[in-house]
């Protein structure tokens, strides 16, 4: 699994960082950073979600 993020048209929501906050965080202009774009198997459920729940659809997941 491989996170992506369109940073153009992140949104800030912030929704990302409140349901996988070992991989996803935000600036100070609030914008989505990646921490991971790896992240370990155990975190792939919570990935999903964050990427489910991004109101701008910004986030997706690639496979390696």
């Amino acid at each position: 699994m491989k996170v992506v993020a369109d940073y153009e048209n992140c949104m800030a929501s912030g929704n990302c960082v409140a349901i996988c906050p070992s991989v996803f965080a935000q600036g100070d202009d609030g914008i989505v950073k990646i921490l991971d774009s790896e992240p370990a198997d155990d975190l792939h459920e919570a990935v999903e979600q964050a990427v489910m729940s991004c109101p701008s659809s910004c986030l997706a997941i690639e496979e390696v």
